[in-house]
């Protein structure tokens, strides 16, 4: 890929009114891509072999033997490498799909335990001990470590304390062991009042008369419930579903009418625990219940979803009481982390000149214009 297009920009409004875009960063993914400082070529693998960690002769950080390993050009067992070697950048940029391969090797016994570390080249060492010296932390800026939170013990450290509020951190959020198991069809519904008859307990609402002790739920025509409150007006003919006439009840009510039990709601019990990004959903912790467990409500997991179900189309939440704590997770706030400062570090990691084809060398000239 094109590395320019890993540059991030902020749309900044100028005195005339117009718009003005300025650069202001380089995405992460930049830090995992092979490059060269003379070309514009970036090659990103899509392997885990990316996650080796970098150490040198120079510096031998991670001891007196230095890196186990090196990378070259595969050219056995991937034909196609060889050539896409001999191709200009403009040739590769009509090609699709994989065609070029790294291959790893050690350069010296490893042994078991040891962890594997190559040399991310002298262009990137330069650029992370130039990164260390300049760095000063934001002035009152926090960020919060996301590890030390899941290891800790004790209650939730992000709660809203109101049934109308979602908890939010600066760079923090929360996931819920949860999984959806109503019915999303939205064909072949028919109105479906709850019977009630085993509790004698009356609400007071806020609109009084406008609410009756309704069912806030519906049932598909395979008899299975589905998350679709509805609110009884006055006018029977004028019965709808509403998204905003909830937030107007006590926090009784909108339990009773909005929540469910969630003790089952374990990691041991979810039908994807063996996918650790479909077991969690985003959640909002309310607060801790007496007997020690919480109240949350859960949000959409589109990685799961696919899409949003109804419940939370036609706008109302969705509420898990009496949920136990080894449910709930922290995780880090997309683009929030440290690693999404402005000033964090991003560098290619280097290819040695002597692998790197002349032909791809395009950025030579404006390199030599700059120095």
């Amino acid at each position: 890929m094109d590395r320019d297009s890993l540059i991030l920009w902020e749309a900044i409004q100028n005195t005339n009114g117009d718009w003005d875009e300025i650069p202001v960063g380089q995405q992460l993914l930049l830090n995992y891509c092979f490059g060269h400082d003379e070309s514009s070529l970036l090659l990103c693998p899509i392997t885990n072999s990316i996650l080796i960690n970098h150490c040198s002769n120079r510096t031998k950080d991670c001891g007196k033997d230095g890196p186990n390993t090196e990378w070259r050009w595969d050219t056995e067992w991937d034909r196609d490498t060889k050539r896409w070697l001999q191709m200009t950048l403009a040739e590769m940029d009509k090609q699709e799909g994989r065609g070029l391969s790294f291959e790893i090797i050690a350069t010296r016994d490893i042994l078991p335990g040891e962890e594997i570390f190559m040399d991310y080249g002298v262009s990137w060492e330069e650029a992370w001990e130039q990164h260390i010296d300049d760095w000063t932390p934001a002035e009152n800026k926090r960020i919060d470590s996301v590890k030390q939170w899941n290891d800790e013990e004790g209650p939730i450290k992000i709660m809203s304390g109101d049934l109308r509020k979602r908890a939010i951190h600066d760079s923090i959020t929360t996931g819920c062991v949860f999984w959806d198991e109503f019915a999303e069809d939205e064909e072949g519904y028919h109105e479906y009042f709850e019977d009630r008859e085993d509790s004698d307990e009356d609400y007071e609402y806020s609109y009084g008369d406008y609410l009756d002790h309704a069912s806030f739920w519906r049932y598909g025509k395979d008899g299975r419930r589905v998350y679709r409150p509805l609110v009884l007006v006055e006018d029977i003919d004028h019965m709808c579903p509403s998204d905003d006439l909830w937030h107007e009840m006590n926090d009784e009510a909108i339990l009773w009418y909005l929540g469910e039990d969630g003790t089952n709601f374990t990691p041991a019990n979810s039908p994807r625990r063996h996918s650790f990004g479909g077991t969690y959903w985003p959640c909002s912790v309310v607060r801790q219940e007496e007997n020690g467990r919480y109240i949350v409500e859960v949000f959409p997991n589109t990685k799961v979803q696919g899409q949003r179900p109804l419940w939370y189309e036609e706008g109302f939440p969705r509420f898990l009481t009496n949920y136990p704590r080894e449910s709930i997770r922290y995780f880090p706030r997309p683009n929030r982390s440290d690693m999404h400062l402005k000033r964090a570090f991003r560098h290619h990691i280097d290819i040695p000149d002597a692998m790197f084809p002349s032909q791809w060398k395009d950025r030579r000239e404006t390199i030599e214009k700059e120095l």
